[in-house]
């Protein structure tokens, strides 16, 4: 795996960095040039489109300001006003960053050493761009003590300067994107060498609008530090794991998938699964539902072929018997959207579960069904798809734990009970049995809606019915999923975004990788 699509905690950063430096003998000076290389360039083309001459800089100590004076060098070299503001006393530089700022003596920048914060205030201008290089990825507990005065003053009179943090703007925790303090929102984030999980989860969108990784030529070896493979899925894996679209293909060749869902008060979620997965291109679709909620079914999905008992409002184990005529061609299993929490639903659970040999998503009130026995038993591939709630219920853990280990947590149900478990957020995490996982940056804050995980059941459901794998279905379906409701709140907004307009919006997605599917 290439560095750059590898995800980190700070831990595990700081132990690349070590191997890379002490073990393999790649200079550490080296290592910031290239970084702070990196970051002057996008500092240079943030100033050439905001038509801006002026930068000032705010380092810390250690290597995210050792990063800032790089930048430093480079903006002055080609021509920028470069003001430079040191946190830590001279003597107190030391290391790859004392080797960097010795290289600034003599160039056109002024630089000032900051007793107070209070001294920032009538410094700051609002014609520049300023760069944050105050706090880097070790961050793990409250912002106190003089780097806190700084932010807190930055912040007050942050106005409309362009902002462009490196690494990850400060304040915000590398390992799980919690605020720790007071942060100012970059308008470009420059990770270093590798993502970190703290450049995407929890707080992190609120601070990063846009994420730039500045590939620093780490080898393979920097990594055997690492608890578990972790990667940013992009488009380029998107295009290898899509099956091929076969010309002679027949429905049954393209796969059969069955979901299974409704209760008396709640047929839309099914609907919504139904509509998903046939506009994600399963051959057969099938939907074991109430009697109550096969009128409504019907009239959302005609494609649909809805098996239900007549006067029923929620499933119980004689609809077991629905489910035989379909197996020898089933491919996929989806349980759980709209299901109801009906004691008799609960006996339906963990006998169909015992039945099935196929992949089986599961989601919402199938996960609230499930228990130890049922977990402990899993006999065939299962993904789960639990929001926080729900996870917290399933998992036992404090709602404390996960917002500080939500990747570990994650990580560790996953194994634990042999199977994928996609926990989703703004940004979602999905953890395989074998460790490791995919981080899922793609979507809308609109898609913060119900029935936006409906849809993601149905869009699994397809993949999984066509050929993918499970791990490569947990890969895909959430990268389209998102890019569909981007595209919804590029056209509607993110306040008028439903969950039926992702399903609308999903054709797109597709389309737009079809010339890499065609035989």
């Amino acid at each position: 795996m290439k560095a750059i699509h590898r995800v980190l905690t700070a831990k595990e950063a700081k132990e690349a960095d070590r191997i890379t430096i002490q073990e393999i003998g790649i200079p550490g000076e080296g290592l910031m040039a290239k970084a702070g290389l990196a970051a002057a360039d996008e500092a240079f083309a943030l100033l050439s489109e905001k038509h801006l001459f002026r930068c000032q800089i705010f380092a810390g100590k250690g290597n995210n300001g050792g990063d800032g004076f790089v930048v430093a060098l480079h903006l002055a070299l080609r021509g920028i006003q470069v003001e430079l503001f040191v946190l830590p006393k001279a003597a107190e530089i030391c290391g790859d960053a004392l080797f960097h700022f010795q290289k600034l003596q003599g160039l056109n920048i002024q630089i000032y050493f900051i007793d107070s914060a209070e001294e920032l205030t009538p410094m700051l201008r609002a014609d520049a761009l300023w760069v944050d290089a105050l706090l880097g990825t070790g961050l793990n507990r409250p912002v106190a003590g003089a780097v806190a005065e700084w932010l807190h003053i930055l912040k007050k009179y942050h106005q409309k300067q362009p902002v462009l943090a490196i690494d990850i703007p400060s304040g915000l925790d590398a390992s799980n994107g919690m605020a720790r303090g007071e942060i100012i929102p970059a308008d470009v984030t420059v990770s270093m060498g590798f993502y970190k999980f703290g450049n995407f989860i929890q707080e992190a969108k609120n601070f990063t609008r846009r994420l730039v990784i500045a590939d620093l030529d780490y080898p393979d070896e920097a990594f055997r530090g690492v608890f578990g493979d972790w990667r940013l899925i992009d488009e380029e894996m998107l295009q290898k794991a899509l099956p091929k679209i076969k010309a002679s293909a027949h429905k049954f060749e393209v796969g059969q998938c069955v979901l299974i869902g409704g209760n008396g008060l709640m047929s839309g979620a099914i609907s919504l699964s139904a509509m998903a997965a046939l506009r994600s291109g399963v051959g057969m679709l099938h939907a074991i539902v109430p009697g109550t909620c096969a009128a409504d079914l019907n009239h959302h999905s005609l494609e649909t072929i809805v098996h239900a008992r007549k006067y029923s409002d929620h499933l119980t184990p004689d609809d077991l018997a629905l489910l035989d005529p379909l197996r020898k061609k089933t491919r996929a299993w989806v349980i759980g959207p709209g299901l109801g929490r009906h004691p008799e639903t609960k006996l339906f659970l963990p006998q169909f579960l015992r039945s099935v040999g196929e992949p089986v998503l599961i989601d919402a009130d199938a996960l609230y069904l499930l228990d130890e026995t049922m977990l402990q038993s899993v006999h065939s591939p299962w993904i789960l798809t639990p929001h926080w709630g729900e996870f917290l219920q399933l998992s036992g853990a404090s709602m404390a734990d996960l917002m500080e280990n939500s990747v570990q947590l994650a990580s560790d149900f996953a194994q634990k009970y042999r199977l994928i478990l996609h926990l989703k957020g703004a940004v979602s995490l999905t953890a395989f049995p074998e460790g490791g996982g995919i981080v899922h940056h793609r979507g809308d804050p609109g898609m913060a809606t119900a029935g936006s995980g409906d849809v993601l059941s149905g869009i699994f459901g397809a993949l999984l019915t066509t050929g993918l794998s499970p791990q490569d279905a947990a890969a895909c379906a959430p990268f389209i999923h998102g890019c569909a409701g981007e595209l919804a709140a590029e056209a509607l907004g993110s306040r008028s975004l439903n969950a039926s307009d992702i399903i609308h919006y999903l054709s797109k997605v597709y389309k737009q990788y079809d010339h890499y599917l065609a035989t």
